[in-house]
């Protein structure tokens, strides 16, 4: 942790105030006194004032001093970190924009409402003292992580008593915003259920986060379906695999095709799947959406050219970025004794194309 002794400070303070009867409004001593009267630097006294101020026990005003907080004025966000994980790229490309959106969304709302945007990659072996001397020279006064970072990583950050929104990935420690994929799957089987479509197959990558809402929307789907005393659906349920495991799509698409197991709908949870099982059926001479479809869940939105349309789930990312930046400025105003989660629909867009040319280059689509 860094500089432990201001934490002390800060409660030492609060004590102050509370046990020595301020009221709000009221102004604390000068700093020259207080620093005189703990026996600290006044960079500490700073610093610690600094932390009293986020917790919203006191407010600042430059030149006239330090007030006790009335509890109606809280402290405006003026810089915000962004924190990436060191690899994710933001540059534009035909394959993925969805990272690159998310932020352009997050950039956006933060310059709407006039709050400097600072970018950093933290790595999880840099010492966090390092990190947090960064915050403090940039006078980052919130932070907002993008997913990838642990939880484990989120839990000390905490430590620099800064207001942490997560997004794309839901958080037990802080607030955080998020598609809402439970409901998204429910949507998108529904409509393929009232188009009559029975016989369904998932392709499900191991371990992502919106693997498990598919699978719990599908349960619940078939229990709304038996209470409804509806045909049920056939679930030919793959194994999961690891993205971009080439050899158990090929494996189990020859597999479907030789016991004569041919769904009338695939669903997958991210465009590459989606591509893979497309040439795969096309290696069986099986066209789409002629004779089987390939429907998409979140991702399946990249470049506009020609190949098979399906049905897909679309995420409007620059919204999750800036639906992020307004839950950080809540959680920064109200201080929430609980952390806040925030979901953001997803809707099922029909004939939407995976928007890929399915051309082979070097045994890779």
């Amino acid at each position: 942790m860094l500089s432990p002794k201001r934490y002390k400070l800060a409660d030492d303070l609060e004590i102050m105030i509370r046990e020595q009867g301020f009221r709000p409004g009221d102004p604390l001593p000068p700093q020259e006194e207080l620093a005189a009267r703990f026996g600290v630097s006044r960079t500490c006294l700073y610093r610690a004032c600094a932390l009293l101020e986020n917790r919203g026990v006191i407010v600042r005003h430059q030149g006239k001093g330090v007030f006790v907080s009335d509890g109606k004025s809280p402290k405006p966000l003026k810089n915000v970190a962004v924190l990436l994980w060191p690899t994710q790229k933001l540059e534009p490309n035909r394959f993925d924009n969805y990272g690159l959106n998310i932020f352009l969304g997050l950039e956006a709302e933060l310059h709407a409402r006039k709050i400097g945007c600072q970018l950093m990659r933290p790595s999880l072996e840099r010492p966090l003292q390092s990190i947090f001397e960064d915050f403090e020279n940039f006078n980052i006064d919130g932070i907002i992580v993008c997913k990838k970072y642990p939880e484990e990583f989120i839990g000390k950050l905490m430590q620099c008593e800064l207001p942490i929104v997560s997004v794309e990935r839901e958080m037990t420690l802080c607030s955080s915003v998020s598609p809402d994929f439970y409901h998204g799957f429910k949507l998108l089987l529904r409509r393929l259920y009232f188009r009559e479509v029975r016989r369904i197959c998932f392709f499900y990558p191991e371990g992502a986060p919106h693997s498990g809402a598919a699978l719990a929307a599908c349960a619940e789907m078939q229990h709304e379906l038996l209470e409804l005393r509806l045909e049920r659906h056939e679930y030919l349920n793959g194994a999961p695999y690891t993205v971009n495991d080439d050899s158990y799509i090929h494996d189990a698409i020859d597999n479907v095709v030789a016991t004569n197991q041919l769904p009338e709908v695939f669903i997958t949870l991210n465009d590459w799947t989606a591509f893979q099982i497309i040439r795969e059926l096309r290696r069986h001479n099986l066209k789409v959406p002629a004779n089987v479809e390939v429907t998409g869940a979140f991702g399946i939105e990249l470049s506009r050219e020609s190949s098979p349309t399906i049905t897909t789930l679309a995420l409007n990312t620059a919204e999750l970025g800036a639906a992020a930046v307004t839950l950080l400025h809540e959680v920064a105003t109200s201080r929430p004794a609980i952390p806040i989660t925030r979901k953001i629909p997803l809707v099922a867009v029909e004939n939407q194309s995976c928007r890929l040319k399915l051309k082979k280059q070097k045994g890779k689509l």
